[in-house]
């Protein structure tokens, strides 16, 4: 994969016994983060169920559900999440005199983090301001901001953030020298959990390589795996974590026995589906 685009694919195990050509299922990329939506139903002025109208896409935890308008009071409600998305919502305190339409409302899922762009201002050589021009999404701490080319040196600029948002940056000291424009180099967000991915390759019935598909994020710790399936047996690995994501693993005993390439399963991070 190269810039979220699919470009090649390698076999690692051919098989056996096809006797037509088979189809080749490739899974499909993540959905982006939706909203979920329902709709509540009110009977004598209770409210008595809740009706899912989309279930959303991207929560890693479940989401606040408040019934409002409508002459509504304590009116509760319960979401139940699955792989990200809501399932079902349930009424566990019916509240009392809804006497018009009322509306459910589910906490949208947390949007994809998303780096915080900048462009530095520059007078005689100086560096004196510093312009954000996308604040970005997703921080959670406070991001380094550097100042790259330009010729110049020394320039220290310091960041604010409200809410995972660099709202600000302000110059802390100038530098000197800088006789072009340099770039304002932001640290991105953290990357939210994932589970990593990974294929195994097998030749002559042992397991000599597993191939990171995907390293995932946020692993604060070695992340258990298995190794499934295959026929075989006896192959054992051990798993490489660096910054969070699986960078590779290495095989201390390759097994014997496959006759094609078992599953890789790794573990999630914690508040990864």
């Amino acid at each position: 994969m190269v810039d979220g685009i699919v470009t090649s694919a390698k076999v690692t195990s051919s098989g056996i016994g096809y006797t037509s050509i088979p189809q080749v299922e490739i899974d499909p990329p993540p959905m982006p983060p939706r909203r979920a939506r329902a709709s509540a139903e009110v009977v004598n002025g209770f409210v008595v169920g809740i009706r899912m109208l989309d279930g959303g896409n991207g929560y890693r935890t479940i989401p606040s559900v408040r019934v409002v308008g409508g002459g509504d009071r304590d009116a509760k409600v319960i979401a139940t999440m699955v792989d990200g998305i809501v399932t079902s919502a349930t009424v566990i305190n019916s509240g009392i005199g809804y006497t018009s339409i009322h509306q459910v409302e589910i906490d949208p899922p947390p949007m994809p983090p998303r780096r915080a762009r900048a462009s530095a201002e520059v007078v005689n050589g100086f560096v004196v301001g510093i312009r954000i021009l996308d604040g970005g999404d997703g921080y959670t701490t406070v991001p380094a901001i550097r100042i790259v080319g330009g010729e110049g040196r020394d320039a220290r600029i310091i960041a604010t953030m409200v809410d995972g948002v660099v709202t600000s940056a302000t110059v802390i000291n100038s530098g000197i020298g800088y006789t072009s424009t340099p770039q304002v180099d932001i640290d991105p967000p953290p990357a939210p959990p994932r589970r990593a991915r990974a294929l195994a390759e097998v030749v002559n019935g042992f397991l000599v390589n597993i191939r990171v598909l995907d390293g995932g994020a946020g692993y604060t710790e070695l992340p258990v795996f298995n190794i499934v399936g295959g026929v075989g047996s006896g192959a054992k690995a051990v798993v490489n974590v660096s910054d969070g994501t699986v960078t590779g693993f290495t095989i201390s005993n390759s097994g014997s026995g496959y006759t094609v390439a078992p599953t890789i399963f790794i573990a999630s991070p914690s508040f990864a589906p």
